[in-house]
């Protein structure tokens, strides 16, 4: 009875710090938002770090294979994967820059240009069609804008942004510095944990073993291990579907002639690593770059990129991201509504793989669950 007894006080102080996490989310919230300040660099790199690590465990494989052929391959195979999978890392980052920038320039100063046109045409359109829209005139009327007060606050604001030029230079600077500083660290911090990821690893094992029973430790390994193939098949299986889309959509605008492909196809690729909305995001922004050019190419370009999306929601996500997640459809969405809810884009992001771990523990103790009540039943 004392057993059971224990077990019914652990679930109730288990669900009393839920119930007071959930109430007091904003202040728990800031407590981690202060702590991520304070331990930014060190958090960042292991974040950097397990990326790179995706990277290295590939370049090691392929090391190994030629390490007998090769001679001094086997001792100088973790800094040499090291630095391939920094400089994939770091080419990855500057194609997609050389890709974006110039012809979103171009774009940006294309839509500018064409602003005063279309503030010229809406003015005339609605000048002529004010006898058939008399309700537009009747509308403005009530609005009682006060134009002259509008721009007035324009300008003081203009003013006071000038006045302040100095502090807000100096606040751009102080704070480029000190994100300069912080990514140096962040970027040493992941290279140790890369050197020394097996020796890092042991100690954390060696630290559970050491304050946990040995079945709640062993518990807590499986679990890390499983949180570790979900995020691990998650993003890579994300970023193999982020190619493929970007790969299609430059394909496409390129076999159209539509301007800006490369940089379209790019947009398509990175926001395809927000699950679910990011498609519908690179729509938008790529439409509304080519409305500047040709309102009749942007429609083109909608409607191409919704066909496309649903060729590569129906056919290539499911295998590429559903099937090395484990993860069904509903679950995927319900993660990620919960995730956006709680943390942003974070959490949109890092909630599906979480989903992942959570939906795969539950069935394996629904299965041993179900294995225990059918050798009850035959005893």
């Amino acid at each position: 009875m004392a057993r059971y007894d224990k077990y019914i006080m652990k679930y109730i102080g288990l669900v009393t710090l839920i119930v007071l996490g959930v109430w007091n989310w904003n202040s728990l919230m800031g407590l981690v938002g202060s702590i991520y300040k304070t331990l930014g660099p060190i958090i960042n790199g292991a974040i950097f770090a397990y990326i790179l690590n995706l990277l290295m465990v590939r370049y090691e494989g392929l090391l190994t294979k030629v390490q007998g052929q090769v001679p001094g391959v086997k001792s100088l195979k973790r800094p040499v994967s090291m630095f391939l999978s920094l400089l994939t890392f770091v080419l990855a980052v500057i194609m997609i820059l050389v890709l974006v920038l110039p012809q979103l320039s171009t774009a940006i100063s294309r839509f500018i240009e064409v602003i005063p046109g279309v503030s010229t045409w809406l003015q005339r359109a609605i000048e002529e069609y004010d006898a058939y829209f008399p309700q537009l005139q009747t509308l403005m009327s009530q609005l009682n804008i006060n134009w002259g007060s509008l721009i007035q606050q324009s300008m003081t604001v203009l003013n006071t942004l000038s006045s302040n030029f100095l502090n807000i230079t100096f606040n751009t600077i102080t704070g480029v510095a000190s994100n300069t500083i912080n990514s140096i660290l962040s970027l040493m911090v992941a290279l140790y944990i890369l050197g020394s990821k097996e020796r890092l690893l042991l100690q954390g094992k060696r630290v559970i073993m050491a304050y946990l029973k040995p079945s709640h430790a062993q518990t807590l390994l499986d679990i890390i291990r499983l949180m570790n193939e979900s995020f691990t098949n998650f993003f890579v299986g994300m970023t193999l579907e982020g190619i493929i889309l970007g790969s299609l959509v430059t394909v496409a605008a390129s076999i159209f002639n539509l301007p800006y492909a490369g940089m379209l196809g790019v947009i398509a690729g990175v926001m395809a690593l927000i699950p679910i909305i990011g498609g519908y995001i690179s729509a938008a922004v790529g439409t509304l770059m080519l409305l500047a050019v040709s309102p009749s190419q942007a429609l083109f370009y909608l409607v191409m990129v919704i066909i496309i999306m649903q060729l590569e929601g129906n056919l290539i996500y499911p295998r590429v991201v559903g099937g090395s997640i484990g993860l069904p459809g509903l679950w995927v969405l319900v993660a990620f509504t919960v995730g956006g809810g709680l943390m942003g884009i974070s959490g949109m992001i890092l909630g599906i793989p979480l989903a992942a771990t959570l939906y795969k523990l539950l069935g394996r103790d629904v299965l041993m669950r179900e294995k225990r009540q059918t050798l009850t039943i035959l005893e």
